[in-house]
């Protein structure tokens, strides 16, 4: 205990800012020990700072009571926020002091160092180390330009920090080092010429020159360059730094790897950034300062991809620690130690973000089992615009308090954690297309959440919804199990038709509906929706509500409840989970005009739909009636209500009981699947017609010569990699067949030389244009060469049905890839056909004479041996490639099909042979 007591003894004086242990003509004094006596260090008065003002003489030596010391330090801040001092002499014994020492100290014109002083030396009151290669100090009220000389090589971190009446600097060929915050504030610079013997210069050297709006840079530098101002590495790789001043928007190059810390900071007229899906790394604050940012779109949030941090990484992290909140940003607290509150500032004025790469969205501290989600965005209550369209899952608390968030864009996220949309009040119409999971709690207090879209969530957790009270259209019609135990009063338009089982009442509040989805009618589950269970009324619930209709249901043992609906409600859509309709299923729900029931029903049962006299339509998916009772659907007006029955089922209908009694039946058009061919003339499709709802579909694609199936695509989503697709039909289709041209199997005819090649081929119907292109790869991505002609032979010769082409400026004994497209007039491909082939060479140099390669023929194989590793090549005469081999065993055997005169290339060397 004592040892501790001991510490924090040592550590206070410490904490309360090094106070002064006497004070001799008007300086501070705090002594301390050393390895050759007692010394003195000249400190200040208080926590306050300001402790000096005018000239301030630093004596060698002092003399305290009986005691002489020599004074040989300046402590850390000892001048800090000296606003009236002018000038300070240095005395012969100052050897160590931090470039903090006169911090702030504005009014300071010179600092005078004595002639015997060992370590420093000053010019025209500017602090240098003795031998003058190194600027130490510029003070703060010197102004106008200045030429650094040019014995110095390096320039201290803070040396010109604050000097905001410097207009111009010169920075001479010799210095090689600036090190960090060097000219930190200095606002009256507009330039920075970097000499070509800089070789470091490290962070937020310009940091807060609010009127810089350009780095120029020496060509012959091997550090460094710019462009159009951006100071990069030498290599353009990195940008390293923007000038404060430069413009209000700003796209990084594309191709740019990496963004330097502190890069964008203290950019105070830029509104707008850009940074490519190139970057692959961001480093810390690059935008702190840049409090009037609007729009960032980045391609994620963090060092990495792979290391995510919260949005605040990408401006500045401050302890709160006696430090007063700055206006004009948010703040969110990070973490606590024993120095008080950490947290990220952030710029009111940034709405709107776009993150272009980054998967998943998710942000975590700790380690082990000890850690939390903070979500990336967590708290950020600036944010309006989220634009996120690869993220695939977005994390708890991603955007938990982000309370001004009204339009978010996750179109393919497929996972949204817990909490991630907390507190979002401004949000009012959510759409998640792809979102499968929900996280508990995930639109907890959205007080102002009208619509949520959910097209495939099948899961949620508990309290997704919880204090949502302005819903009004919920759209969940995949979602299997559901922790809501009443849906608000706001609601109008709800779809829950795959829930497994639904709770009585769960729609007591929801006196405002108008329109409903369900999976079937009743409570409980399906299997057990009968009685009560079985009745549409037991949805709603028993409790009496003066802003909902009294409606009486009877059961097959004739008792009767009354329940309670919305009178507004008037349409009811039962889904594909249905197979029955109890007895009195929507016994005397007179307001609802419209139903839907769905292929699966095999039974309507007795009175069903008995004393529904509102309705005026009725939509029947299945093609074979349902069986019915007679009075299945007594009191409804036959006479008016009309009967949707599918395609071609009228005479089924008109006689099946129950339905017959149905004055007007109307067909509904046919369902129909389109399918579009991605080259028109790649092959045909079979199969195609009009289908009922669902029946089985039965496709058959066949290609073309000269082209082969791929897939089947729906939605841009692959659904079949087979010829034959089937599926069962609920809706219209619109389908997309795949088809790729075949490597070298077409009709061009290809007649190639060293330098050149001519490409003949046949004129295709209904061709507008024609484009043939030439690459150097085999992957077919780097072209060296693009042609477009018209279907006339413009810049073609044009021979009957066949048109050539001679391109020419190729390299002798290179192959090259090709590609020729005809497309129509409304630019649909109608063919395409891709090949290879190899320029001649110069100069044949036989492979018998210059190596051991061994090549022979028997009958219609060749035999080549000794090519191990390399790569070997057979072309006829017209140089289209027939084989390839990319890296060949010992001993290779290859089939020639026709008989004829080959090249065989084996790497660079080439010998003709004769296949009879």
């Amino acid at each position: 205990m004592k040892k501790i007591l001991i510490l924090l003894a040592c550590l206070l004086p410490m904490l309360k800012g090094m106070a002064y242990d006497f004070k001799v003509n008007d300086i501070y004094y705090r002594i301390f020990a050393t390895e050759t006596g007692i010394e003195a260090e000249v400190t200040y008065n208080n926590d306050n700072y300001n402790s000096y003002s005018g000239e301030v003489v630093i004596p060698g030596n002092i003399t305290h009571g009986e005691k002489s010391y020599k004074v040989t330090s300046i402590a850390y801040n000892a001048f800090k926020d000296c606003i009236n001092l002018t000038s300070v002499i240095i005395g012969e014994n100052i050897n160590k002091f931090s470039n903090d020492i006169f911090s702030d100290c504005t009014a300071l014109k010179e600092i005078i160092v004595s002639d015997n002083n060992p370590q420093y030396l000053s010019v025209d009151g500017i602090l240098f180390n003795k031998d003058k290669t190194e600027l130490i100090i510029f003070p703060n009220a010197k102004s106008g330009t200045y030429t650094i000389p040019n014995s110095v090589t390096s320039i201290r971190n803070r040396a010109f920090y604050g000097c905001t009446k410097l207009t111009s600097i010169t920075i001479p060929e010799g210095i090689t080092s600036i090190y960090q915050e060097a000219f930190y504030g200095c606002v009256g610079l507009t330039s920075i010429n970097i000499p070509n013997s800089i070789t470091i210069l490290s962070d937020q050297v310009f940091r807060g020159c609010t009127n810089l709006k350009k780095f120029v840079v020496s060509n012959d530098n091997p550090r460094y360059s710019a462009i159009d101002g951006v100071l990069y590495n030498k290599n353009k790789t990195k940008l390293l730094s923007y000038p404060n001043a430069k413009s209000s928007t700003y796209t990084v190059p594309d191709g740019i790897t990496s963004i330097g810390d502190y890069a964008f900071s203290d950019c105070i007229g830029l509104t707008s950034i850009t940074i490519p899906n190139s970057v692959i790394e961001i480093g810390n604050s690059i935008l702190s300062g840049c409090r009037n940012l609007q729009k960032l779109s980045l391609p994620f949030i963090g060092s990495s991809i792979k290391l995510q941090e919260h949005l605040g990484y990408l401006f500045e992290l401050r302890s709160n620690y006696k430090a007063p909140p700055e206006q004009g940003y948010v703040i969110v607290t990070y973490g606590r130690d024993v120095f008080g509150i950490y947290s990220y500032y952030i710029p009111l004025s940034l709405t709107e973000i776009s993150v272009m790469k980054q998967a998943n969205l998710s942000c975590r501290y700790g380690y082990g089992p000890n850690y939390w989600y903070y979500g990336v965005f967590n708290g950020c209550s600036n944010l309006k615009v989220a634009n996120l369209p690869l993220a695939t899952s977005i994390g708890n608390n991603t955007f938990s308090g982000c309370k001004n968030l009204k339009d978010i864009n996750l179109p393919i996220a497929t996972s949204i954690g817990e909490k991630s949309f907390y507190g979002c009040t401004n949000l009012k119409d959510v759409s998640l297309p792809s979102a499968d999971f929900i996280g508990k709690y995930a639109f907890q207090n959205c007080y102002s959440l009208e619509v949520l879209s959910l097209p495939v969530a099948t899961s949620t957790e508990a309290g997704f919804l919880d204090n949502c009270d302005k819903l009004q259209i919920v759209l969940l019609p995949k979602v299997r199990n559901i922790d809501i135990l009443r849906f608000p009063k706001s609601l109008i338009s709800l779809n829950i038709g795959s829930l497994k089982s639904l709770s009585s009442g769960i729609l007591s509040n929801s006196s405002n509906l108008e329109e409903l989805t369900i999976p079937f009618v009743g409570t409980g589950v399906k299997e057990t929706a009968a009685g009560i269970q079985g009745l549409f009324g037991d949805l709603f619930g028993t409790s009496s509500n003066a802003e909902m209709k009294a409606t009486t249901q009877y059961y097959q043992d004739n008792k009767a409840k009354t329940y309670y609906l919305p009178a507004n409600l008037r349409k009811v859509t039962v889904t594909e989970e249905c197979e029955e309709l109890q007895y009195g299923a929507f016994y005397g729900c007179s307001t609802i005009k419209e139903i839907t029931l769905p292929y699966t029903l095999y039974m309507v049962g007795e009175k069903a739909l008995y004393g529904c006299a509102g309705l005026t339509d009725i939509y029947c998916k299945g093609a074979a009636p349902a069986a019915a009772y007679d009075n299945s659907f007594t009191g409804i007006r036959v006479t008016t209500c009309k009967l949707h029955i599918p395609y071609n089922t009228t005479n089924l209908y008109k006689a099946s009981d129950g339905w017959k009694k149905f004055f007007y039946m109307q067909e509904e058009a046919p369902l129909t699947v389109n399918v579009t061919k991605n080259i028109l003339n790649a092959g045909i499709i079979l199969g195609i017609t009009e289908y009922q709802q669902g029946a089985m579909v039965n496709l058959s694609a066949r290609a073309n010569s000269g082209y082969r199936f791929k897939c089947w695509m729906d939605n841009g989503e692959i659904v079949s990699e087979e010829d034959n697709y089937s599926f069962t039909i609920n809706e219209n289709k619109n389908l997309l067949a795949v088809f790729i041209p075949v490597q070298n199997e077409n009709s061009l005819i290809i007649n190639t030389e060293s330098n050149a090649v001519n490409f003949t081929w046949k004129t295709i119907d209904d061709t507008n244009e024609y484009i043939l292109k030439i690459y150097s790869d085999i992957d077919m991505k780097k072209e060296i060469a693009s042609y477009q002609f018209d279907a006339k032979g413009e810049l073609v010769t044009r021979t009957a049905s066949k048109l050539s082409f001679r391109v020419t400026d190729l390299k002798p004994e290179v192959t090259y890839y090709y590609s020729l497209i005809a497309n129509d007039k409304s630019n649909k491909t109608l063919s395409e056909q891709i090949g290879t082939f190899s320029t001649t060479p110069t100069g044949i140099e036989d492979i018998s004479t210059s190596t051991n390669i061994c090549i022979r023929v028997e009958g219609s194989s060749l035999w080549i041996e000794n090519a191990q590793e390399k790569m070997i090549s057979v072309y006829n005469l017209q140089g289209v490639c027939q084989t390839v081999i990319h890296k060949a065993k010992d001993m290779e055997m290859i089939q020639i099909d026709h008989s004829g005169i080959y090249l065989i290339k084996v790497d660079k060397l080439l010998q003709k042979v004769i296949i009879k």
